[in-house]
């Protein structure tokens, strides 16, 4: 594997001079999340307990939130905080969408946008790593694992972005949204195929991106001193936050495909094309 290569070299390249300047043993995280336990049948992984963390971050935030509601709120309370991030993520789909489409796919696009960018952020705390589980054997399993870098958790992400575009693409032009699949004979087939390509694409480029950035950070954390990681997770903080936005704006850009009618479509840009002359 090329990254257990990149492992084993780093490690004989530092190994066979001097140790890593933090003293810890050079280990590139695994592509797999480790399993903590099992209930039953259920295999219970560092993934599943880090996600259920961030899960109980964000209701604690909520709760904090609704615990004082006012109309005006002040300049530095959790609701100011929260009516910022919740009118740019609703503005953004009226932009695109219009007011009544919007709404409609605002309640998704807007859960997946926090949910990512607080997977992304706490993920740069000392929860994730440092924190092990000792298993029968001395094995040291980490106890929390970055969600976005267990592809299992994007690809459920994209699973259900898919499914909720499609359905509403359904209900606006069923009609016209399954034709496209079969008209013209070649080019519909390549659009039904790349629907699901869809899925694939958004789970793997929010995975692999936040994967390589879990494995940076190990290397820089593990092989330099406090200055170089620290740059780094500045950097990491502004990858994730771009990664939520990329992610939500990809959400509402295949509702949009979905639910605009190519004859609704038309009439607007003739009726743009009117307005500007």
């Amino acid at each position: 594997m090329p990254l257990q290569q990149l492992a084993q070299a780093a490690t004989e390249a530092t190994g066979s001079t001097a140790e890593p300047a933090t003293g810890k043993a050079f280990e590139i995280p695994a592509l797999a999340p480790e399993v903590l336990f099992h209930i039953g049948p259920l295999a219970v992984t560092n993934t599943i307990l880090y996600t259920y963390l961030v899960i109980l971050t964000l209701l604690v935030l909520v709760w904090l939130c609704r615990r004082k509601l006012q109309e005006v709120p002040a300049a530095r309370s959790w609701q100011a905080f929260a009516e910022v991030v919740l009118s740019t993520v609703l503005n953004l789909a009226e932009n695109s969408l219009g007011r009544e489409r919007a709404r409609i796919i605002f309640p998704l696009a807007c859960s997946l946008f926090i949910f990512i960018l607080a997977a992304n952020w706490m993920a740069l705390f000392p929860l994730v790593g440092p924190i092990y589980l000792v298993k029968e054997g001395g094995e040291h399993v980490p106890l929390f694992r970055a969600v976005a870098a267990d592809w299992s958790t994007t690809i459920a992400l994209a699973l259900v972005t898919f499914i909720v575009t499609e359905f509403w693409g359904l209900r606006f032009r069923a009609k016209e949204h399954l034709m496209h699949f079969v008209k013209p004979p070649v080019i519909g087939q390549i659009e039904f195929i790349s629907e699901f390509i869809r899925v694939l694409s958004l789970s793997v480029r929010l995975f692999g991106n936040l994967f390589a950035g879990e494995v940076l950070i190990t290397m820089m954390t593990t092989l330099t001193f406090l200055i170089v990681p620290a740059v780094f997770l500045v950097l990491e903080t502004l990858f994730g936050f771009i990664q939520a936005a990329v992610f939500t704006v990809l959400c509402l850009a295949y509702f949009t495909l979905n639910t605009t009618s190519h004859h609704q479509e038309h009439e607007e840009t003739h009726a743009a094309v009117h307005a500007a002359e």
